[in-house]
């Protein structure tokens, strides 16, 4: 079996594999679809756009024929700046705006922000080496403004590396390293350790015109350690480039031309055009200053081959840019194309084959043991079943008592969804009988309220029509009495005008004693006295005798015409024991009509108000009573200097059975009661209270009530 296996393996790597050393990107271009070989061609641009610029622009361009023949436009942004960098890389920067300003057309067309970004970076990038920098300036700003747009941290760093250019150009040297550290840190953060070298490189130089030496070298030095740790030889030949330069302008030749040249065989060992020619040129010149003319003519041929060599790529990279654009549009693509399909279908048959004897080999040996195998596997089997019935049968019983489980279960929740619908009804029920006991409680004490109101009307009239009688017989009788009286003095003053008149005086001692004994000028003073009283106690029981006939009017149930102020004063004769002479109240009535209420309901709501104002007041104080009207309205103002509420006790003080009296002495119903009958009558009632800063109850009423 091995020896089947080993010469397997020698038939695929003979047939296979014949040109193993050729399977590279090249060589999958043959057989790549045209997709893919546009990703393969922008690969080999890109790799070989500093090793070798005439091949990476001959795969550039195939890639631009490619996606121009397919209509892929939205490639051929990228491939653009692709070329312009090579271009750029060669010195022809004339050539590399052209293929930028097509990229970013096309970006621009085709809205691909990215690419639009990268050609307006790679454009400042031209600028600043042809020492445009404020043009420079203009680009790179678009390109971070896109670039930070899309969150390309890559594309920010390139940005800001052009931008600290352009600021070292034009000598704004503080800038500039601030544009480079934000470069570096972007770098730091994405791990791109050979940006961070080269954004190193960048910093030491300008460091170098800053003529920060210090800073320039430790710079330059860091970069040349990133460079070695990374086996970055092309960086590396950068970085000693950059250290020689450094050395050259500090006056140490010989550590300038250790760099230079190092920089220089690194050139050659990474077939770099670039580095060579620019490290050829300064060694050139610093070989004629040491006056070592030979290696200095030898450096300058060396400059002038690979000046002249650069050139000649460049005009070859034309004339096949020129042959591209007509070759690509021929036939014989279609034909190379069919080839390398042919080919790579010979190539999978192959490889099918070679599958298909390893796989019947493979069958024969799996078929032996696989005999043995079931001859085990039958018997095995046979046990298996035995278990297999074994559990089922388990399984059957199992899932029996699983259904009555189940059943039992559904049964527990059918009892407990309808325990829970019970329970729900019952709290609605509970809920609905609460709720009209509640209601049952009001009506019951407002009712016993307007009883009470009524009995105290009915009361008050009986009182009033009792007392009228007799007051109204004191108040006729007092003036004649009066004038009798008076009729009777005038007599005596007669007389004792013609005793004095007739001097017969002496006759009357007895007279003169008696008027003397009972002090007659006094009792006849005393007498007006008395009359006045009289007079004035009549006159105020009348008035309270109509007080009481205005408040009684309880059991009058249509909406009349009424001075409210009468009601107000009468409300003050019943609550004048309660006062006590301790509260003083201040009426300030206002000019008002009358107004279309119930009289006796009205001064109901004026009891409970004032009532409470005056168990607000402990001790001495005040109540301010203010009307007043405007247009179809009258407003009735009742103040207090109390204890006031606070906001918590205002919120609900119209709410039935609230109160904040010791249990037995309030209903809390009293301005509840006041509310509705102010509804009633289609007004409002407004509280204003503070603690401390007593309490207003504003009463606003319509003069004509609206439901009549």
């Amino acid at each position: 079996m091995k020896v089947t296996s080993v010469l397997i393996l020698i038939f695929l790597s003979v047939n296979l594999f014949p040109q193993a050393e050729n399977d590279s990107l090249r060589n999958l271009l043959d057989t790549a679809p045209d997709t893919a070989k546009i990703r393969l061609l922008k690969e080999l641009c890109w790799e070989n756009r500093y090793t070798n610029p005439s091949d990476a622009l001959n795969y550039g361009l195939q890639a631009l024929s490619l996606v121009r023949e397919l209509e892929m436009f939205e490639e051929a942004a990228s491939i653009n700046n692709y070329l312009g960098i090579i271009q750029r890389n060669v010195g022809d920067h004339a050539t590399a705006l052209e293929y930028f300003f097509s990229a970013q057309r096309l970006a621009e067309d085709h809205n691909n922000d990215q690419q639009l970004a990268y050609a307006f970076n790679n454009i400042g990038d031209i600028y600043n080496q042809e020492d445009n920098s404020r043009k420079a300036l203009e680009y790179e700003l678009k390109a971070l403004e896109i670039f930070e747009d899309v969150g390309d941290s890559v594309g920010v760093s390139y940005c800001c590396h052009q931008i600290a250019l352009a600021y070292t150009n034009l000598e704004e040297y503080s800038n500039a390293i601030m544009s480079y550290k934000r470069a570096m840190k972007i770098r730091e953060f994405l791990g791109n350790r050979i940006g961070l070298g080269y954004s190193l490189i960048s910093i030491g130089e300008t460091y170098l015109k800053m003529g920060n030496h210090g800073e320039s070298l430790s710079s330059l030095m860091k970069s040349g350690e990133i460079f070695k740790e990374l086996g970055d030889q092309f960086g590396l030949a950068a970085s000693y480039y950059s250290l020689g330069m450094y050395y050259r302008m500090t006056g140490d030749s010989q550590n300038a031309v250790k760099y230079l040249t190092e920089s220089l065989n690194l050139g050659n060992e990474t077939r770099s055009p670039i580095r060579i020619r620019n490290a050829a040129q300064v060694l050139s010149e610093i070989y004629a200053e040491q006056n070592m003319f030979k290696e200095a003519y030898q450096m300058y041929i060396l400059y002038k081959e690979t000046y002249d060599s650069l050139y000649r790529e460049e005009n070859l990279v034309k004339i096949t840019q020129l042959v591209m654009q007509h070759e690509f549009e021929q036939r014989e693509l279609l034909q190379l194309a069919e080839i390398a399909r042919q080919k790579q279908f010979r190539n999978y048959m192959i490889v099918l084959l070679g599958l298909v004897v390893i796989l019947v080999i493979v069958i024969l040996n799996r078929y032996y043991i696989k005999r043995k195998a079931n001859i085990d596997l039958q018997n095995k089997n046979k046990e298996i079943e035995s278990q297999k019935k074994k559990l089922e049968n388990l399984f059957v019983s199992l899932r029996i008592k699983n259904d009555e489980l189940c059943q039992q279960n559904e049964e527990i929740i059918s009892q407990k969804d309808h325990l829970a619908m019970l329970n729900h009804e019952l709290e609605k029920q509970t809920y609905e009988l609460n709720r009209t006991l509640d209601e049952l409680t009001q009506a019951q004490t407002h009712l016993v309220q307007s009883e009470k109101m009524a009995s105290l009307g009915q009361l008050t009239a009986g009182v009033a029509h009792e007392l009228n009688n007799p007051i109204n017989f004191v108040s006729t009788s007092i003036k004649p009495l009066q004038r009798n009286v008076e009729d009777l003095l005038s007599l005596l003053n007669k007389y004792d005008s013609v005793i004095k008149k007739n001097d017969l005086s002496a006759g009357f001692i007895e007279v003169e004693e008696l008027k003397e004994t009972v002090d007659l000028d006094y009792l006849i003073k005393e007498t007006q006295n008395l009359f006045k009283g009289i007079i004035e106690g009549s006159s105020r029981s009348m008035q309270i005798v109509k007080d009481l006939r205005t408040f009684s009017r309880m059991d009058e149930n249509e909406f009349k015409p009424v001075d409210i102020h009468d009601g107000i004063d009468s409300t003050l004769l019943l609550l004048h024991h309660k006062m006590q002479n301790r509260i003083t109240v201040h009426k300030n009535y206002g000019k008002i009509p009358h107004v279309e209420c119930l009289p006796g309901k009205l001064n109901q709501v004026f009891m409970n108000i004032l009532t409470n104002s005056i168990l607000a007041i402990k001790g001495e104080g005040e109540i301010f009573i203010e009307t007043s009207s405007s247009k179809d309205k009258v407003k009735i103002s009742i103040r207090d200097d109390g204890m006031g509420m606070s906001p918590e006790v205002r919120d609900h003080i119209f709410e039935p059975f609230f109160t904040t009296r010791s249990v037995g002495e309030g209903t809390g119903l009293g301005l509840s009661i006041s509310y509705s009958i102010i509804e009633e009558h289609a007004g409002t009632v407004e509280v204003t209270s503070e603690p401390g800063e007593g309490t207003v109850f504003i009463i606003t009423l319509p003069l004509n009530h609206p439901g009549k």
